[in-house]
């Protein structure tokens, strides 16, 4: 009987150890995982002194869902990164492969910018803020494209890269001289019927000088046929039905003597 206890103690006793250990076992297993996951999403600045004139960028290494590698930092100040761009390439790149993206937040709007080295010079392209990008990487540098421009290492020179999609040359409507018919429209002489003479219009005549009060003088005008008309009522303000009869009036004289 005392062996029965004896053995049936031993045996609770090692599936205690056994259970303890196990626990033991899985919790830093869990911890493990656990620092794992937030050393692949979390990571230290790339530099210690990340401030550009003061402003902090505060660049992460990070790691889209393709394994590539790219550095992400965010800023809510107001900065030109073009006239930044060799300041910023001297302190953050480590090598010309690598992709940089730095996100501007501002209240008057976002934008995303990528930083990447071609061809010996710095390319500087700006995006509108497509939202999100720098915590799901694979959104990066999806919004419309506002500027892109090569800043030359060396001297900091920019130059402005033409999109190829936009016609930077739209076609001119205008017409040429020589397409461009002149018309002179000259006054129409009365049509004459049968029977009458076409006589003609008699030259321009010089005004005379009207007195300083002439509204009360006759309106004056002449007609294409030469004849010279006059509207004697002040109230009619116009040389409207003068000339009727005479082929229209040819000159308007005023209110004259």
């Amino acid at each position: 009987m005392n062996k029965k206890l004896i053995f049936g103690g031993a045996a609770v006793l090692l599936l205690s150890v056994f259970l303890i250990r196990w626990i033991i076992y899985d919790s830093a297993s869990v911890e493990q995982n656990a620092s794992a996951t937030i050393e692949e999403t979390d990571s230290s600045p790339i530099v210690d002194d990340s401030k550009i004139e003061g402003i902090e960028f505060d660049v992460q290494e990070k790691e889209d869902s393709n394994g590539n590698k790219i550095f992400i930092s965010v800023i809510r100040e107001e900065i030109d990164l073009e006239q930044y761009a060799v300041d910023y390439y001297n302190k953050f790149f480590h090598d010309d492969a690598e992709v940089h993206g730095v996100m501007i937040k501002l209240p008057d709007g976002n934008t995303s910018t990528r930083i990447a080295v071609e061809d010996g010079k710095i390319r500087v392209t700006t995006h509108a803020y497509f939202g999100s990008e720098e915590r799901i990487l694979n959104r990066l540098f999806h919004g419309q494209k506002l500027h892109d421009v090569y800043v030359d290492v060396e001297t900091g020179a920019i130059e402005v890269i033409a999109d190829t999609n936009t016609n930077l040359q739209p076609q001119s409507t205008a017409e040429t001289e020589d397409e461009i018919e002149t018309v002179v429209v000259q006054p129409q002489q009365p049509t004459t019927t049968s029977g009458q003479s076409q006589q003609q219009a008699p030259q321009p005549t010089v005004t005379p000088t009207e007195p300083e009060d002439n509204s009360q003088l006759p309106l004056k005008a002449t007609c294409y046929d030469g004849t010279v008309q006059y509207q004697d009522h002040p109230s009619l303000p116009n040389y409207q039905g003068m000339c009727s009869g005479h082929g229209g009036i040819y000159q308007r004289h005023g209110r004259v003597p």
